[in-house]
């Protein structure tokens, strides 16, 4: 019978139509393998409060901004909520800070990062989400009746400082050009926009030597989507291993409770960002991360510890509880 390993209700309490994605979409999809796992995540748990978590994580975490300079699932805009990630910085080597202003689409291309300068309209919203919109993205949106009447709801409110516009060509005539076409792209959203001023700098398609830089904190909810990725990795291990019934067992409650929002639960009791420099040996072989989601276990102390990086940023190690009897003999 299907029992949730969050909430431990059963199917006679809940349902069980979905399949729950060890690592969430924002984040990745996986060849040959992305690891699901099915009968072990509840409807619940997985669409009311993971969808919740998630959605924080990719707007206002540092691996969530990370995830979306990747634009992994291709969407319309960058979306930054501004509460845990601030004061963002930018570095392409421009000598003008304006044009240093520009986010970048980051592509993995033969084992390196390379950061492209692409056409964007940077909006903030007047309560409080900075946006990037990708023109062409833009433009599709007028033909979706109900997200271009909210989103010309907030551009028609705007001013004109809280509007940066940055496009691309290959002369400052055709860059103008297409800056004209953005400001026309605005009126159809209700904003008039009046330029005060523009730049034109001739910059190469693409860098490696790109790098941005911010504030950031990390809150219980981040924490929570952490644990819950770590969590995930270790039910999809059990399941592929028939050990299921383990998930269940009491040396869990903490890490569950603390996933599903308990306030008895300290968060350092369960997290905290890790002393190690590297995850994998070859990392330390090579003398530098991995840009990639890696996830180990560790038995310390008698506690089964799992350390995770996400697009070999920071490094955090997650308190899963202590190995039942059967894990250990297995």
């Amino acid at each position: 019978m299907p029992k949730c390993a969050y909430c431990l209700k059963d199917e006679k309490n809940t349902t069980f139509n979905g399949t729950e994605h060890v690592i969430p979409y924002s984040l990745g999809r996986f060849e040959p393998v992305n690891p699901t796992i099915k009968n072990l995540v509840c409807d619940h748990c997985n669409s009311v409060i993971f969808n919740r978590l998630e959605s924080n994580f990719k707007e206002d975490s540092y691996e969530g901004f990370t995830s979306q300079l990747h634009n992994i699932e291709g969407h319309s805009c960058i979306r930054l909520r501004g509460k845990n990630v601030k004061n963002i910085k930018f570095d392409w080597g421009f000598n003008d800070d304006f044009l240093n202003k520009i986010f970048p689409v980051l592509k993995p291309e033969n084992g390196e990062i390379k950061a492209y300068p692409v056409p964007q309209i940077q909006l903030k919203n007047h309560d409080g989400v900075y946006q990037v919109f990708f023109p062409e993205a833009l433009a599709r949106i007028k033909h979706s009746p109900s997200r271009f009447k909210k989103l010309k709801e907030k551009i028609s409110r705007l001013k004109d400082e809280d509007i940066l516009i940055f496009t691309g060509g290959k002369s400052e005539e055709a860059s103008r050009e297409s800056h004209n076409s953005i400001i026309d792209l605005l009126k159809d959203f209700g904003k008039g926009y009046k330029m005060k001023e523009s730049k034109y700098e001739e910059i190469a398609e693409a860098t490696t030597k790109f790098e941005f830089y911010c504030d950031y904190e990390i809150d219980k909810d981040i924490c929570r989507t952490i644990c819950k990725i770590v969590f995930n990795y270790f039910l999809y291990c059990l399941q592929q291993d028939n050990l299921e019934q383990l998930a269940y067992r009491a040396e869990f409650d903490k890490i569950r409770g603390f996933i599903l929002g308990s306030n008895a639960i300290d968060k350092r009791e369960v997290f905290a960002p890790s002393k190690r420099d590297f995850i994998l040996y070859q990392e330390k072989e090579m003398g530098k991360k991995l840009k990639a989601h890696i996830l180990a276990f560790s038995i310390i102390d008698g506690y089964i510890i799992a350390h995770i990086t996400l697009f070999g940023t920071n490094i955090y190690d997650v308190n899963i509880g202590q190995p039942p009897d059967e894990l250990i003999d297995d």
